[in-house]
């Protein structure tokens, strides 16, 4: 694709004349051998956007802009990874073996145009590190069934590792596949229950283990006031200060007392904000394990 081109239209600028230019394909090839330096036929080697970042959310994103290629290596070990962005940079992924999807190998960073990346599939190239942790609740039961979302640093970008819902024996829960030498922090979370985080960690060939206690979900009880009249149908929406993991607003309507109650709240530090017309009103409070926290509101005009 083209680099992209800025237009602003408006009323006394109604249209825009711009000039795309679209370079010539570039691609990435190169070799993939056993410990030996016998060539591996069949591997499967794929490119994607070394950078996630995105200038502008109303920007195409760096997916469709920058691309993605595959190839599987021949007799010869060797691959071609194209049509990619020329000067682009692309992490490029390589599976030996189709069948053990978790031995892969990485390397970050690799300009589109190079033609000599070289893959290694050595035995200690292709370890794999494990996380083990055991979930319990907070009354100390272990848990059968969570929901996991792992992220990994790449270059001080951080990417999620999408995993599905996962079933626990005896609350331990094992995750395979982590790279060697990377960080990753994990937060889970089970129905009825907050999520908990594990801080960022160094995923080692030895494995890591720790344990987890998912605490009670809180809840929020809000009146909203208004000096011009009722607070009915003023919207909240407050949202956790949640760290390197998103978290979904909590949000409701006031009824004719001005009342509304978010439920199923993680513990931490909530931004709380209620808006009616052009009164507004912020506040900042704690949700703690299994309690409700109370809120009154005053919205004002600015």
């Amino acid at each position: 694709p083209s680099d992209l081109v800025q237009v602003s239209l408006d009323r006394a600028h109604p249209s825009a004349h711009a000039v795309l230019v679209v370079p010539d394909a570039a691609a990435i090839s190169g070799r993939i051998v056993d410990g030996s330096g016998a060539p591996i036929e069949g591997a499967e080697v794929a490119a994607r956007p070394a950078s996630l970042l995105v200038d502008d959310s109303s920007a195409p994103n760096v997916w469709s802009r920058l691309g993605q290629a595959s190839d599987t290596s021949n007799a010869d070990g060797r691959f071609r990874l194209a049509p990619l962005v020329p000067g682009a940079r692309y992490l490029v992924f390589a599976r030996p073996d189709p069948d053990r999807a978790e031995r892969k190998l990485v390397e970050r960073d690799v300009p589109a145009g190079t033609d000599d990346l070289l893959f290694v599939a050595s035995e200690d190239a292709l370890r794999r590190a494990a996380l083990t942790v055991v979930v319990r609740a907070a009354d100390g039961r272990p848990l059968q069934h969570v929901d996991v979302q792992l992220l990994i640093r790449l270059d001080d970008e951080v990417v999620d590792t999408e995993h599905p819902p996962v079933a626990l024996e005896d609350g331990r829960l094992r995750l395979d596949g982590l790279a060697p030498g990377y960080e990753y922090t994990l937060s889970v979370r089970a129905y009825g229950l907050g999520s908990a985080v594990l801080p960022w960690f160094t995923a080692v060939p030895d494995g890591v283990a720790r344990d987890l206690v998912l605490p009670l979900e809180g809840r929020l009880e809000a009146t909203l006031r208004r000096a011009a009249g009722s607070a009915e149908g003023a919207r909240l929406s407050a949202t956790r200060r949640a760290g390197d993991f998103a978290a979904g607003p909590a949000s409701g309507v006031a009824d004719a007392l001005g009342r509304i109650t978010c439920e199923d709240l993680d513990p931490g530090t909530w931004d709380v904000r209620a808006a009616l017309g052009r009164d507004e009103a912020h506040a900042v409070l704690e949700i703690l394990p299994g309690e409700t926290a109370f809120l009154t509101l005053d919205l004002a005009g600015p």
